[in-house]
């Protein structure tokens, strides 16, 4: 893998590692509804999620708080008989898992917790109203 590639790899790693705007779908446990909405990421780790359900908007800050993507460079130097001198670079970009949360305020003065993650360009996880009830989510960039 060359510099240009690894630098690329890793500016689309994860869930919150870049910027751009990824699907939502939301689908309670007690019910088959399925509500629509979208996590939009500036890069840097933080971002704002939006969620319609049914007639109640949900919107709030989303933020990366654990990672284990690695990004890496190992040079080696070789020196020959006559004199020469050989240098090889070599990166090394790992595509882990990324933690996300979220916490939305929604019309009517109610909120919602979400504990999401993901890796590359999807993921997943589950919102809790204030009610206790739970959400399952999944995310695929756009």
């Amino acid at each position: 893998m060359n510099l240009k590639t690894a630098l690329l790899t890793v500016a689309v790693i994860g869930l919150s590692a870049c910027g751009g705007t990824m699907n939502l779908t939301m689908m309670p446990r007690d019910a088959g509804t399925v509500y629509a909405g979208e996590l939009q990421s500036s890069g840097g780790g933080a971002g704002t999620m939006t969620i319609d359900i049914g007639d109640t908007k949900c919107t709030g800050p989303a933020v990366r708080v654990a990672s284990n993507e690695s990004f890496g460079f190992a040079t080696s130097i070789g020196y020959g008989s006559r004199g020469t001198v050989a240098t090889t670079t070599t990166t090394s970009a790992t595509s882990g898992d990324t933690s996300i949360k979220v916490i939305l305020s929604c019309t009517g003065g109610k909120g919602l917790r979400c504990d999401m993650s993901g890796r590359d360009s999807n993921g997943g996880g589950i919102c809790v109203d204030d009610a206790g009830r739970v959400f399952d989510v999944i995310a695929a960039r756009r």
